[in-house]
């Protein structure tokens, strides 16, 4: 049986955090991405293990040695804040269990208007009816 890998519990709000973050930079003060050199750091990628980072520099060093050998900047985090997302989530639900109720209402709508048998209209009737209940219920709980 394999065991279970413990998983580290998240900073609370506002606490300190120590972890390391590394960027290649050229020596012209370009920043390396995925598509090659930028001039805005924006654009650059970050890596999480300085391994992954000394493999490119390791590999832009031999391939191009004209260019010299890009260097390694390490930027470190002491500081963390834990955003709260229930609230955005709860809303971003509704919102789309109301767009859907709506698309399923208009879709009952639609086939009310072209079936031709009793029964085939009391059961798309049904249908809608139950969506509308279910979106004004869900409204009325906002």
């Amino acid at each position: 049986m394999r065991k279970k890998k413990n998983i580290q519990e998240l900073p609370k709000a506002k606490e300190t955090l120590n972890i390391q973050l590394f960027m290649v930079r050229n020596q012209e003060g370009q920043w390396l991405n995925s598509r090659g050199w930028y001039l805005d750091i924006k654009k650059a990628k970050i890596y999480t293990k300085a391994g992954s980072a000394r493999a490119q520099i390791t590999f832009w060093a031999n391939k191009y040695p004209q260019y010299g050998t890009p260097d390694l900047i390490a930027i470190t985090s002491l500081s963390a804040e834990v955003f709260d997302q229930t609230e955005r989530t709860k809303e971003s639900i509704k919102k789309m269990q109301i767009s859907k109720l709506t698309n399923n209402i208009n879709s009952y709508k639609f086939k009310l208007g072209y079936v031709k048998s009793i029964s085939d209209k009391a059961y798309w009737q049904k249908k809608l009816d139950e969506a509308i209940a279910e979106k004004t219920n869900i409204l009325n709980k906002g």
